[in-house]
């Protein structure tokens, strides 16, 4: 897919009515004071930049860009708006919807984010596609799709405190869901920016990679008991083979285990007399 083609174009006003939402919408709701402030303005002043549309069908068009100009153009009693009318594929409808409307009014990360979703399972478009049309590294993609694999809990409350992206990725850093919910409500009642988050979730997880550490010397620990008493077994038991009438006694306690191993001693050889 090239984006870099000449398309076939032309500029009309166009009903509203007759304006479907694209297929893959990029934002999905918008503040009322934000339509209202630009409605004041269209009123005034007009549309400055046309709509983005598509033929759909023999008589209606489908939106590219520009939902936020055509919500607030009804808003205001508008009829009709100019369109910049353009013959294209869906995929290239979907790219150029990512980068106009980015460049104009960016989307919450998290609406961008289900597009760029969208696009791949809908349309078929691969992460290294989106990134050449979009200007972006696919790794950069990639690792922001990461933030959609958190939980729905976890999205919402990020969508509805409207956190920052820094603040997404950071949580991904922490694998353990319970604990990354509990820092979650931390980062929210602490109003933390995306600096101060990074620091806490770096103090967060030095201390369970200590705890980790500790557990795992516990069990080192342990396991080397077990070698020991298994040692003291096998002495034994070699002994016993070579005809030594040893015996071992194990003691368990609540604070420690004690092993007696008993190894009568060979006759002494008789005293000589006295000359």
């Amino acid at each position: 897919m090239q984006l870099n083609r000449p398309f076939h174009t032309h500029v009309c006003f166009i009903a509203i009515r007759r304006i479907r939402p694209p297929r893959i919408p990029l934002r999905k709701k918008y503040e009322p004071q934000e339509l209202n402030r630009l409605a004041w303005s269209i009123r005034r002043h007009g549309i400055l930049q046309p709509l983005l549309v598509r033929p759909y069908g023999s008589k209606e068009y489908e939106l590219i860009s520009g939902e936020k100009r055509l919500r607030s153009a009804a808003l205001c009693g508008q009829k009709r708006v100019p369109c910049l009318v353009l013959h294209c594929s869906d995929q290239e409808a979907a790219i150029l919807s990512l980068t106009t409307d980015a460049e104009s009014a960016p989307p919450p990360f998290l609406d961008e984010l289900k597009a760029i979703r969208c696009m791949i399972e809908q349309l078929h478009l691969s992460v290294s596609e989106i990134a050449f049309q979009t200007g972006r590294h696919p790794s950069d993609i990639f690792d922001r799709l990461q933030i959609l694999e958190l939980s729905r809990e976890e999205l919402d409350l990020l969508d509805r405190y409207r956190l920052k992206e820094g603040h997404a990725l950071e949580l991904l850093r922490i694998k353990d869901k319970t604990l990354r919910q509990i820092v979650l409500g931390e980062i929210i009642e602490e109003r933390m920016n995306v600096a101060r988050t990074g620091e806490y979730i770096d103090a967060v997880l030095s201390e369970k990679n200590r705890q980790r550490r500790l557990l795992q010397t516990n069990r080192f620990i342990i396991k080397n008991v077990r070698i020991f008493e298994n040692t003291i077994d096998n002495a034994v038991s070699t002994m016993q083979s070579a005809g030594i009438r040893a015996v071992s006694h194990r003691n368990e306690t609540d604070t420690y285990t004690e092993y007696t191993v008993r190894i009568p001693k060979q006759n002494a050889p008789s005293a000589r007399s006295a000359g």
